[in-house]
């Protein structure tokens, strides 16, 4: 019989000692089987130990998808979007559409660029003048209407305010005689406000008067007042009414259209607050002079303060930087009403481009005659005063006509 074996070495040794027995062993394979089967044995024992391989764990990853569910804070996207909407509070600026009222400024640019105004009411305060007194500022602003390659200053012989011994209207303006079709230039930066002719708006004495003109209406101002320059006579205006144009930029060509006499010329006033022909100044007081030269003006009055029109100022060059110029003598007319004397000085007589250096200057009516001495300075405006003189008898004085 076979005995109990403990192990597979006990089992061999049996074999060994009854080998009659093989042949009722030959299912030991079986055995060996469970020896095969020991083996696993230890498997199930091992498994427990596999099964940690917790897919109860499982479970435990579900929670972790819950705090995907923070996918629901991404809607927190949409306070992101909130600040966006404070994009609308940036619109707030379409309130500064109120510029709109700032463009209110743009009907006082309108005020009829020539208002109405009462003829002659600019004479009436030209009443008594006191001894000038102070400094004497001058304003010499603009350049000149023609070019230093052209006859740039003015005739003198019918300078601003003369009548040429009343042989011709009291004179607005200052001509410039050169040939048709020499430009002119504007003498500041400024707005077109006129350029054509005057058949059917006036701004003389009559239609017509100055023919083809522009008119500008400067960028300065002068005391809060505009300054209009006016460019008479032309024979072809160059620019549009809004055309911005600036210094020395040519807006016509000189010609002899209106009531121009004399051949070809420039007729160029200055007017001050009021574009009329009653608003103008002495335009060689606002023309700079010519390089290195100055200016002349003074004011003749009677006893009474008042201005003394009609009266011959003669300057004559006695003692110049220059002495080639020494000798050199110019004539002036003073003037009152209807022209206007300037607003700083109250002049009735006005010239410029005189070399600088010493000059005689005297006054002659047909009762008084008196001499004085000036000095002119480079790029100033020098001043003489005559005080008591006796006015000279003179018809009245027409205002239109031919100019």
């Amino acid at each position: 019989m076979l005995m109990a074996c403990q192990t597979a070495s006990d089992l061999i040794a049996v074999f060994e000692a009854e080998p009659t027995a093989t042949a009722t062993l030959l299912p030991a394979p079986a055995v060996s089987m469970a020896t095969g089967t020991f083996t696993p044995t230890p498997v199930p024992t091992d498994t427990p130990t596999v099964t940690p391989s917790p897919t109860p764990t499982g479970p435990t990853l579900t929670p972790s998808l819950t705090p995907t569910y923070t996918l629901t804070f991404t809607a927190t996207l949409t306070p992101s979007l909130t600040p966006t909407l404070t994009l609308t509070p940036s619109n707030t600026p379409t309130p500064t559409q109120t510029f709109t009222p700032t463009y209110t400024p743009t009907p006082t640019a309108t005020p009829t660029p020539f208002p109405t105004k009462v003829p002659g009411v600019t004479d009436t305060p030209v009443p008594t003048y006191a001894p000038f007194s102070g400094t004497l500022e001058s304003h010499f602003i603009f350049g000149r209407p023609i070019g230093a390659d052209n006859q740039d200053f003015a005739s003198p012989n019918y300078r601003y305010g003369e009548t040429q011994n009343n042989l011709l209207p009291m004179h607005y303006a200052i001509d410039l005689e050169n040939p048709t079709g020499t430009p002119i230039l504007a003498v500041g930066d400024g707005e077109v406000i006129f350029s054509g002719p005057d058949w059917e708006d006036q701004f003389g004495p009559m239609l017509f008067f100055y023919g083809n003109l522009v008119v500008l209406k400067h960028t300065t101002a002068y005391q809060g007042q505009p300054i209009y320059t006016l460019y008479g006579h032309m024979s072809e205006t160059l620019v549009d009414v809004g055309d911005k144009v600036s210094a020395n930029e040519v807006i016509g060509l000189v010609g002899g259209s209106g009531a121009a006499q004399g051949g070809p010329h420039l007729h160029f006033e200055v007017r001050i607050g009021y574009n009329d022909y009653w608003s103008t100044r002495n335009p060689e007081l606002w023309l700079r002079p010519a390089p290195g030269w100055g200016a002349l003006a003074g004011r003749v009055v009677d006893e009474n303060g008042q201005l003394v029109y009609g009266a011959q100022i003669i300057i004559r060059g006695e003692n110049l930087e220059h002495s080639d110029f020494n000798g050199i003598t110019r004539y002036v007319d003073t003037y009152h009403g209807p022209v206007n004397p300037d607003d700083d000085y109250g002049e009735n007589f006005g010239i410029t481009d005189l070399p600088p250096g010493e000059y005689s200057v005297g006054v002659r009516t047909d009762f008084t005659s008196r001499t004085t001495t000036v000095v002119v300075e480079r790029g100033k405006l020098a001043w003489v005063e005559f005080r008591d003189v006796v006015p000279p008898a003179l018809p009245a004085v027409e205002s239109s006509g031919s100019n």
